[in-house]
């Protein structure tokens, strides 16, 4: 629809014409402050008329968001070629719980959850002990980001780390006992935490 110019008479002001594309009054500055990556992944603020904003960790809501692409082949093909199980750690302290004569079962699949399984698995006792990676589980002590493509490993690992959140909480919910362990911890020490669990002499 066409406008006509204003008239000379006229002394209104010219109404503030303002792009709720990129501006809205109701947010507030700053709120992703103190947010965790998953939040504020999953969380996106409606400006009137416009279109869903999700503005970047730590930054004004009217900042540019970081690029997230996907790892290119090469980086997945790499990634896929870790062990998700079987990991020379989990192997060690196996070999060395059966040594102390202790009998288990591994990569028991969680009850209820699909693809999600048991490291090592004491039925009886209903004991679930986890080996967990230092860099896919977010270790406190090794715990790092690369330092390409921060914004995708930072969403990926706080996945990762909500992901074990969920299944612990469910299994205890189902009335077993959870162990997690790094992978950096020593074989001895990993299987005498296990063997205090169970509440039977640590026999080295």
């Amino acid at each position: 629809m066409a406008c006509s110019p204003m008239s000379s008479l006229d002394t209104k002001p010219p109404s503030r014409i303002v792009d709720r594309r990129r501006y809205s009054p109701a947010r507030p500055t700053g709120w992703a402050a103190g947010t965790s990556a998953q939040e504020t992944a999953g969380r996106s603020h409606t400006a009137e008329g416009g279109s869903d904003l999700v503005p970047a960790l730590g930054r004004h809501p009217d900042a540019a968001r970081p690029e997230i692409v996907r790892p290119s082949r090469d980086v997945s093909e790499r990634m896929s070629r870790h062990p998700r199980k079987d990991t020379a750690p989990e192997m060690e302290l196996r070999r060395t719980l059966h040594s102390r004569g202790l009998r288990y079962r591994v990569h028991v699949p969680v009850p209820g959850m699909a693809r999600r399984k048991i490291d090592i698995a004491f039925l009886g006792p209903k004991l679930a002990v986890f080996v967990d990676g230092c860099f896919w589980h977010g270790c406190p002590r090794h715990g790092m980001l690369p330092r390409n493509n921060r914004e995708w490993w930072r969403l990926k690992l706080d996945g990762n780390q909500r992901r074990d959140r969920e299944t612990t909480q469910h299994l205890m919910n189902h009335g077993w006992n959870v162990l997690r362990l790094w992978c950096h911890e020593s074989t001895s020490d990993a299987a005498d935490k296990v063997c205090d669990r169970l509440g039977v002499s640590q026999v080295r």
